[in-house]
């Protein structure tokens, strides 16, 4: 709520200052208004110093819209009385190009993350379809093999049965269809359930990372106005959260533990998820963890941390990989341990048949315990692949797609079982030719059947391969916003790393400065000391011999030298081109223009600005209109300079930071200073006794 205000205000700001305003102010000195902005050949009128215009709009490059008299046009800053109204619309005008460079920063970002990211998510889009073609195609290779085996037992199974058990048989395969096909049915409604809730799920989850997005915009602006303090806070949130994770980890690998335990597929089921569900809160809170100890910690100690990461993952994954692969070969060969005894056990089976043929006294018996045998290895087989199931699922908790194949060879076995049976009620149907109606009534039951199965596999095949394809997407999706979340975490690393060198580099300047202003006024002292004795050998000149006129004429020259070459030569504390915003940086040295007071030159860009600085108390420095600080420079042709403050709020010493215009430029070079007053919020002071008069015409060319 909090930045959706803040952006309403943004755009009631922007909204107020693209309008027209009416600033009344007077011309500096003669010169002429043009209609044409960008075309200034053809003067539109004429206009004399002192006379009264109105400001309606500035347009930038020291431009301002005028009315003058019926004319209305256009007039360079130069020819103006910049007034506290007219900087304010400087500084919002400052504030949109500002605003719009920002923009088109962001804006070309995300054209470049767009373009890098596109080929990644084609490609995980062809490896996932590649995948699921694979997966079919294993899935109809285990298809025919279970027919395979299914016509093989067909062959096998000869059974003799009354035409009574028969119907009963008949029956009881009606009975077994309604329920397959009220598990189809409860298959669908779970099916649309569990995508009705990823469907909330995922619009939640982007609710919550716009949520997260516009509260993290937020904090960066609280951040950055107190990025010290952030730092110490952010150590010892990283100890609680390392702590936090630690517990989360053990409270994890407790549940895995117990998560062994189940022997159900629901409670496993269910404990997966919860594990799940606590997996995304650890990983969360590590996420979060992360973020905050990268503040702290340079580029290249992240990168190494990532690599080691991917390294550890890697070898997880490796693990990972040698685990299912012994297991699928021990599946494999359990598997033909069972089929093998399988054999072994339906052709005891077969020769047991034969003797009862021979034994027709035994064979109600026989048949009974055959059926009773087989029914006994039927739930020994189940309950292996039972076991087999919920092996694998707990070791799948993670991917979503095998799930859906382990549900998938569920549904194959109880398949496989229904044509089982289906086999032997067909081998009794040939006994006898008396039962030649059930055997066509129950294979007409069995292509029902047929059919219907065959509908569920393929609404299963399309279901399965629109969710892999789903899955697929959304893991692109996935992978999308943690590569854009490592990029822009890196930006706002580097620029927190960025703003705390700056910071560093302020306090090492500030130190500078203060020795550099040490070494200024031991250089001053040093000429005082040198005019007082001047002054004493001039006083002394009619009683000195010609030697010592020689010698007073030689410490003069020297004097005079040195204070030349002082006044020549510039003194900087930054001197630099920023290659990463590709401006010149340039900061000079702290120059004493009295007891109280030193100024300094300061330029970044096109931006120039002039820095007032003074160890007395007038209050506070403020950038509010209502009670703006100011500076008033007066020349020595009783001209006055005015400054106001512009930068951030600073009480204690007076420590003022201006913008310097090209007209107040070409003003301060004319002439020597006569005195400065500065205003505070407290008070004001007069400054009179100014010891480097022709500071501005001496220094102001260092910023050229």
């Amino acid at each position: 709520m909090k930045f959706f205000s803040l952006l309403i205000c943004l755009v009631l700001s922007s909204n107020a200052f693209s309008q027209e305003v009416s600033i009344s102010t007077t011309f500096f000195e003669d010169g002429s208004m043009y209609k044409k902005l960008n075309e200034f050949t053809q003067p539109l009128a004429q206009f004399k110093e002192g006379e009264s215009c109105i400001v309606t709009e500035y347009l930038g490059k020291d431009i301002y819209k005028i009315r003058y008299k019926e004319w209305v046009g256009f007039v360079n800053s130069d020819f103006l009385e910049v007034n506290e109204e007219m900087m304010d619309l400087y500084y919002a005008n400052e504030q949109k190009e500002l605003n719009k460079a920002i923009e088109e920063e962001a804006n070309r970002k995300k054209k470049i993350q767009a373009i890098v990211n596109k080929e990644e998510i084609e490609r995980k889009k062809q490896d996932s379809i590649i995948k699921a073609k694979a997966e079919a195609k294993r899935q109809q290779e285990l298809l025919a093999e279970a027919r395979k085996r299914e016509a093989e037992l067909k062959e096998k199974q000869r059974v003799q049965d009354s035409i009574n058990k028969t119907k009963e048989e008949a029956k009881r395969q009606q009975e077994l269809l309604a329920e397959a096909r009220k598990r189809e049915a409860e298959l669908k409604e779970k099916l649309r359930v569990q995508d009705s809730i990823n469907k909330a799920k995922a619009e939640a989850k982007r609710q919550q990372e716009l949520l997260s997005q516009a509260r993290k915009r937020e904090a960066e602006l609280k951040e950055k106005q107190r990025v010290q303090d952030s730092i110490n806070k952010a150590k010892e949130e990283a100890k609680r959260q390392q702590e936090l994770l630690a517990q989360a980890r053990k409270r994890e690998a407790e549940l895995k533990e117990k998560q062994r335990v189940q022997d159900s597929i629901n409670n496993a089921k269910a404990e997966a998820k919860r594990q799940q569900e606590l997996l995304v809160q650890a990983r969360k809170r590590e996420a979060e963890l992360k973020e905050k100890q990268r503040v702290q910690d340079s580029i290249n100690k992240a990168k190494e941390e990532a690599k080691r990461q991917e390294e550890l993952l890697a070898q997880a994954r490796k693990l990972e990989a040698e685990l299912k692969e012994k297991q699928r070969v021990q599946d494999s060969i359990n598997k033909a341990k069972e089929e093998a005894k399988h054999q072994q056990e339906l052709l005891a089976q077969a020769r047991k048949r034969e003797a009862e043929l021979k034994e027709k006294q035994r064979i109600q018996d026989s048949i009974n315990n055959a059926k009773a045998e087989a029914k006994r290895q039927q739930e020994l087989l189940v309950q292996a692949r039972k076991r087999e199931a919920e092996l694998k699922e707990k070791q799948r908790v993670q991917d979503s797609i095998n799930k859906v194949k382990e549900e998938a060879k569920r549904q194959q076995e109880l398949l496989a079982q229904a044509r089982k049976r289906e086999a032997e009620l067909k081998e009794k149907q040939r006994v006898q030719d008396s039962i030649n109606k059930a055997k066509e009534e129950a294979k007409r039951q069995q292509e029902l059947l047929a059919q219907a199965r065959k509908r569920e596999a393929e609404l299963k095949e399309k279901q399965r391969v629109q969710d892999s394809i789903n899955k697929a997407k959304e893991e692109a999706k996935h992978q999308q916003e943690l590569l854009a979340q490592a990029r822009k975490r890196e930006a706002e690393l580097m620029e927190e790393i960025r703003v705390r060198d700056s910071i560093i580099k302020a306090k090492d300047d500030a130190k500078q400065q203060q020795a550099l202003l040490v070494q200024a006024r031991k250089r001053e002292a040093e000429l005082r000391e040198k005019v007082r004795i001047q002054d004493s050998i001039i006083k002394a000149k009619y009683e000195a011999k010609p030697q010592e006129e020689q010698a007073t004429e030689e410490i003069n020259n020297t004097t005079d030298s040195e204070r030349e070459k002082y006044r020549n030569i510039c003194h900087y504390t930054i001197n630099m081109y920023d290659e990463f915003y590709k401006k010149m940086h340039i900061r000079t040295d702290p120059y004493s223009i009295s007891d109280d007071l030193t100024i300094e030159l300061y330029k970044y860009g096109r931006q120039v600005s002039i820095f007032f600085n003074s160890k007395i108390d007038l209050g506070c420095v403020s950038y509010f209109s209502k009670n703006r600080s100011s500076v008033r420079v007066k020349l020595e042709n009783n001209q006055t300079i005015t400054f106001y403050h512009t930068w951030n709020m600073e009480c204690g010493a007076f420590l003022f930071k201006g913008n310097l215009s090209n007209s107040q430029i070409i003003h301060l070079k004319k002439y020597p200073i006569k005195s400065i007053l500065l205003k505070g919020t407290e008070g004001s002071h007069n400054i009179t006794d100014i010891d480097y008069k022709e500071f501005f015409i001496d220094k102001l060319k260092c910023l050229e």
